[in-house]
């Protein structure tokens, strides 16, 4: 997870929270549109055109109050025009388009837009305001609303992008166009789904297979502070045999967005590179392997929480660089056990400069630049965004000894909770969520794409991070199933976290609940701690 602790998690929730009220409001003012626009085409190049807003489009859906049709667009295609006043801001208004993603199962779309706009207000939240919205629902990921990040005030056209993984079994697609809980007037024109990647080819036989199927490496994630012989000393106690060693750039700033120098990245790394050797040698001397985690590769984050090593080159490339020097650093060293390339990759725009690499590309060419170095240690991709639903759009690398990861925070309402002040429901595993089961099976459901990309791949799996907040009900429970799932599949795993931020601790008493609250170490084991040390018991010792 994101140096944030749990913010990216309660942040994705209310996301998903505002984008279900928007869209929920416009399937109740244009009951009318349940006529599925079926794409014109179905086979395609990435950068072909799928779909467009046209008067064939248009025709056969009603905008809202204050919007309207116009029937030649400043570049002779369709626009939609419109605003939204202070009496409906808190509702929004605009237009939802249903879609027919069929076609598309699988493959990774571009939504490509221009947008205009004139006084638009500051929305309270980054993810309100202009809408180019695209919603599904997925039986294996649930809904999904996926949209461009795009300003506030007054500016002539401008183009606005957003790439959208659609899942095997989408279905209920629909595009919004609007505005919510701002007002202002907008103009949508060129509105198009293109081509961007088509679904991964994933039978056959991977070069990164293993004969191996049993679990060898249980352990944890690092905390952000420096590691001390005495949390090695406590962790060979617990029988841990793997860190997951957090390289931390910037992290305790809240300045992710902003992290584009590259001269200081360069002179951080030089101190994580003396680091590594210090910490490898502790963990060496304790029968503990450190997997290097590149938490925070060059270039930060855009906006839309695109890494930028997806983006422009010089991000990208000074990422090459950071590991071509971590590998060489790294291949003499005892204690080191594998490569972790870029912890939970995000692209959600396309690259914004021609021949950079986007997020499955570039992580192919990283691992084989680590690979030219350092001929023997596991290196892991990542599925985006770590995401265990995000298999089915992973292709396999073709690098000698490459294992694939993700990271388990699934459901994020249950895993997070209690995070924000204002979340007070307290859910319980196992349970019962809106009339359905949550349990050991459900747990199952989530991890099904994993277990598919390695049947297909014969892929080692790692599960670089998972948890649940202290003061989760059944938090235990949880993590048990969780960890006899992985252990079931033979995947290695590492909790997170290790005496870092106070809600994934395992050391501390499960109450009192809340981010803000203070935590009081736990006189006992705790029943969480039992789990993990009771997996650690099958552990064998880190090559020494």
């Amino acid at each position: 997870m994101d140096i944030g602790m749990g913010k990216i998690t309660v942040d994705r929730l209310a996301r998903q929270d505002a984008f279900a009220r928007f869209q929920s409001t416009m399937s109740r003012r244009f009951p009318s549109l349940l006529i599925l626009l079926l794409p014109a085409l179905v086979a395609a190049a990435p950068g072909d055109m799928l779909w467009k807003l046209d008067t064939a489009v248009a025709r056969t859906v009603v905008p809202g109050v204050g919007f309207t049709w116009s029937a030649l667009g400043h570049d002779g295609s369709m626009q939609l025009l419109g605003g939204v006043s202070v009496a409906t801001a808190s509702s929004g208004g605009g237009v939802r388009i249903p879609l027919d993603l069929a076609p598309w199962r699988g493959k990774v779309l571009e939504i490509d837009c221009e947008v205009k706009a004139d006084s638009i207000s500051k929305p309270s939240r980054s993810f309100l305001g202009v809408k180019v919205m695209l919603h599904y629902r997925s039986a294996s990921s649930g809904e999904s609303w996926k949209q461009p990040r795009i300003g506030y005030g007054s500016f002539d056209w401008t183009r606005a992008r957003v790439l959208v993984p659609i899942p095997p079994d989408a279905r209920d697609g629909d595009l919004s166009l609007g505005l919510q809980a701002a007002t202002g007037r907008v103009a949508f024109g060129k509105v198009q789904i293109l081509a961007y990647r088509d679904a991964p080819a994933i039978s056959g036989r991977d070069a990164g297979r293993t004969t191996e199927s049993k679990t060898a490496w249980r352990g944890v994630m690092s905390p952000g502070r420096a590691m001390q012989e005495k949390d090695f000393a406590d962790l060979e106690s617990w029988n841990t045999n793997i860190v997951r060693l957090q390289l931390l750039y910037n992290a305790w700033t809240n300045d992710r967005f902003a992290d584009t120098d590259l001269v200081a990245f360069d002179r951080w790394l030089d101190g994580r590179l003396v680091e590594i050797r210090r910490v490898a040698e502790l963990a060496h001397d304790h029968g503990i392997g450190l997997v290097i985690d590149l938490h925070t590769p060059p270039g930060g984050r855009a906006p839309d929480e695109t890494n930028r090593i997806f983006l422009e080159r010089r991000y990208q490339q000074a990422w090459f660089q950071a590991w071509i020097r971590i590998a060489q650093t790294c291949r003499g060293l005892p204690g080191i056990a594998a490569y972790d390339l870029v912890n939970e990759p995000s692209q959600h725009s396309p690259p914004s400069e021609a021949g950079v690499m986007d997020l499955w590309t570039a992580q192919a060419e990283a691992a084989r630049l680590v690979r030219s170095v350092d001929s023997v240690r596991p290196i892991f991709v990542s599925t985006e965004g770590g995401s265990p639903f995000a298999f089915a759009f992973l292709p396999r690398v073709d690098v000698p000894g490459v294992r694939y990861t993700f990271h388990m925070y699934e459901p994020g309402w249950y895993v997070a909770q209690g995070q924000n002040p204002d979340d007070r429901d307290t859910v319980a595993y196992p349970g019962v969520r809106k009339s359905a089961p949550f349990d050991k099976a459900y747990l199952r459901k989530v991890l099904a794409q994993a277990r598919e990309f390695q049947a297909a791949t014969g892929a080692k799996i790692y599960v670089g991070e998972f948890s649940a907040v202290r003061w989760a009900p059944g938090a235990a429970r949880y993590l048990a199933d969780c960890i006899s799932l992985f252990e079931e599949s033979g995947w290695d795993w590492s909790y997170h976290a290790f005496r870092e931020y106070q809600g994934w601790d395992l050391e501390m008493a499960d109450l009192p609940r809340g981010s803000g609250s203070r935590p009081v170490p736990s006189p006992e084991q705790t029943d969480r701690l039992r789990v993990v040390r009771g997996a650690m018991a099958a552990n064998q010792r880190f090559p020494r």
